[in-house]
């Protein structure tokens, strides 16, 4: 009984890390300046989004994370998140660390949590479309990359903002409301990515 006790423990303190952890991802504080949005990020590039190459269940990135998975199929309920790793191709490195500079730089893979339906769907799909500036933080098992907030990911020549992020609100999604940048120097994406470049570069 005590063994079946602290078994369930375990897995509810797993479910609600991998929770906390997507949460994270997209719900933190926004930054309150250009500075913070490129500390904290390993590494700033100018792309497009690709291709979805992978729609699955996440169970977290610590060691019980495959016994979590066989577990979710015993039970009537998901102990997992949907996760969507989705390509983004590059077409600058602003800034970039040790560990990316030794690989490829023209594209990387980048990791959120939606469900795969509505991350294929047309709205989702639309919103990926165009060119964007990513800061991006490398995850846990140093494969793949996410993002600290929404903010780090900022749509370039928005037609309303010029520079904008998206506001997913309360949904597991990239998809939301569309905000100004409140800090960039200009609705110009030009005169934004020059100022993150000029920080960058004086670092």
């Amino acid at each position: 009984m005590k063994q079946i006790f602290r078994s369930t423990l375990t897995v509810l303190f797993i479910f609600f890390s991998v929770s906390s952890y997507s949460a994270y991802v997209l719900y933190a504080p926004i930054p309150e300046n250009i500075n913070e949005l490129i500390e904290n990020s390993d590494v700033v590039v100018v792309g497009t989004f690709g291709d979805i190459i992978d729609t699955r269940q996440f169970y977290g990135y610590q060691e019980s994370a495959a016994y979590l998975a066989e577990l979710d199929k015993t039970v009537p309920y998901n102990f997992g998140i949907p996760l969507v790793d989705i390509q983004i191709h590059i077409t600058e490195v602003i800034k970039s660390d040790d560990q990316f500079r030794s690989g490829d730089q023209s594209n990387v893979t980048f990791r959120y949590f939606e469900n795969a339906d509505s991350a294929n769907g047309p709205e989702s799909t639309q919103d990926r479309e165009g060119q964007k500036l990513f800061f991006l933080t490398r995850v846990p098992n140093n494969d793949v990359y996410g993002i600290a907030t929404s903010m780090h990911i900022v749509h370039l020549a928005d037609t309303e903002y010029g520079t904008s992020y998206s506001d997913p609100g309360s949904n597991l999604t990239l998809r939301g409301n569309r905000k100004p940048i409140p800090f960039a120097v200009s609705h110009s994406s030009d005169e934004f990515l020059n100022e993150i470049r000029k920080i960058v570069n004086d670092q």
